[in-house]
């Protein structure tokens, strides 16, 4: 059976299926979001549907992909294990392609994708998907369900089935996972629809560059990089994401007020002595808050090689937790201005003649400054 008779195969179904359920074309294209024209092209076999137009189709119609594809001939043509392959769906979960499928269904499935997509069973994100689009009329919270081709940069690679079965595995299960760390989060909860779905797209985003990354070379951007570094460092997608967006709503709150700096700071660190972000690890906490963008100085979970030089020291030995944190300001803002370029005075550049020359350590210089601090 020729491509073109696999249109007017399914132009005729879908006209049945539409004239079965007492549909007009308007109203099938509304409920499917597509154009009557399209409607009306399709029935007569003049366009050939993408599988997620031809699945919302089916699915409008109160069909399955299996009924829709039903032979009407007995004629069936079976085949072994090595003609069968799994089938991925949005999310990246498997399921095996049933044997002995009629010939025009094969040439069906071919000339749509390279793999069905497998029949949608509700679960959570779905769900939630849907109620956002519901809630606020967006789409881009939803995933993407199929790929033939990876482009970046003006390179573009098209994939075989079963490099497209592999990239919807890669995209579909970290995106889906992130979600749910998300929707699980007690931020979560108190963002309004809108931003859920800009979390969302934010997550799909990541996803689908890890994906690419897999069949083109692909340069990071600094937002992306910063989501890699965090997932390299055992942070989840989804709480990376709840934290950012927990960071913004404080930014927010504090917005005019005095000291807002100060208070964004505190608020910050609240984040992570309280709630699901208590669980990290310091050196997790670390990255999150220094990709805030905020002086390392008021990093409390930063240990520089300063600090760690004075660990043995009996003077570190005896600072209390709190008096600990002032020293860690010291020592990290050591570490910042002289690891990082930054111009140099005060304490710090003293600091490092001092210790340039052999005289003192710095972490010797970070204690007297503290102590000229208690002193004053």
């Amino acid at each position: 059976m020729a491509a073109e008779q696999v249109n007017v195969e399914i132009g005729r179904k879908i006209k049945n299926l539409r004239n079965r359920n007492g549909l007009t074309q308007q109203e099938l294209a509304d409920r499917t979001e597509l154009t009557k024209g399209f409607i009306s092209q399709l029935e007569r076999g003049q366009v050939s549907p993408s599988v997620v137009t031809l699945m919302d189709l089916i699915e409008c119609l109160g069909t399955t992909p299996g009924e829709f594809f039903k032979e009407s001939t007995q004629e069936q043509i079976v085949f072994t294990g090595a003609d069968c392959f799994e089938k991925v769906d949005e999310q990246g979960n498997e399921k095996l392609n049933s044997q002995g499928r009629g010939l025009g269904s094969r040439l069906a499935e071919n000339m749509i994708l390279p793999y069905k997509v497998t029949q949608q069973q509700s679960n959570d994100v779905r769900e939630e998907l849907m109620r956002l689009k519901k809630a606020t009329g967006e789409t881009t919270q939803f995933q993407n369900k199929i790929t033939y081709a990876v482009e970046h940069d003006g390179e573009k690679k098209n994939l075989t089935a079963m490099e497209s079965m592999q990239y919807q595995k890669i995209y579909g299960q970290e995106s889906t996972k992130a979600i749910r760390e998300l929707m699980a989060s007690d931020t979560y909860k108190g963002l309004s629809d809108k931003e859920k779905v800009r979390a969302i797209t934010e997550i799909n985003s990541y996803a689908k560059t890890i994906a690419d990354s897999n069949f083109v070379d692909i340069e990071l951007s600094e937002a992306e990089q910063k989501v890699k570094n965090a997932v390299d460092k055992g942070i989840g997608i989804g709480d990376y994401m709840v934290f950012k967006n927990s960071v913004k709503s404080i930014e927010d709150k504090n917005t005019g007020a005095d000291d807002s700096s100060k208070k964004n700071m505190q608020d910050i660190v609240d984040l992570f002595e309280n709630g699901s972000f208590a669980k990290l690890t310091d050196e997790q906490k670390d990255y999150l808050y220094s990709s805030t963008g905020r002086s390392l100085a008021t990093n409390p979970y930063h240990i520089s090689e300063v600090e760690k030089s004075a660990s043995d020291s009996s003077y570190y030995k005896n600072l209390s937790g709190e008096d600990k944190l002032i020293f860690r300001s010291y020592a990290n803002e050591y570490e910042d201005v002289v690891n990082n370029g930054k111009s140099m005075d005060g304490w710090v550049a003293k600091a490092k003649l001092a210790s340039d020359n052999g005289v003192l350590e710095p972490y010797q210089f970070a204690a007297y400054e503290q102590a000229l601090m208690y002193a004053d």
